[in-house]
């Protein structure tokens, strides 16, 4: 809708190479080697020979689900969410301001 079916052009370069930079290159063979954070200048066979390990979408992705497994384990905020989720009632007569949490649960929801 934001693009009105037209071709996005002129994004930053940054934005553009997300999605296919990954964290460590491997290039098999003569000459290779492992390189971390940046794709090294390659042309030809030795491009062919370069496997990306580890893309920034799966690393950001294992990220924030480490941090809501900590968020719903390790908090105050994660005991209320899994007494909520059990049991609304319970949770109300345990002292636990369900309504207050529910707003923010629905708002850190994506």
């Amino acid at each position: 809708m934001w693009s009105e079916n037209t071709t996005v052009i002129g994004l930053p370069a940054g934005i553009r190479t997300y999605g296919n930079d990954s964290l460590f290159y491997l290039i098999r063979g003569e000459g290779g080697g492992f390189y971390f954070f940046e794709p090294p200048e390659l042309i030809g066979d030795m491009l062919r020979r370069m496997d990306r390990i580890l893309p920034y979408p799966v690393v950001i992705t294992a990220v924030v689900v480490a941090i809501a497994i900590f968020l719903l384990r390790r908090t105050q905020f994660g005991r209320h969410t899994y007494a909520i989720g059990g049991n609304i009632e319970a949770a109300l007569r345990a002292g636990i301001p369900v309504d207050w949490r529910i707003i923010q649960i629905y708002t850190l929801s994506p």
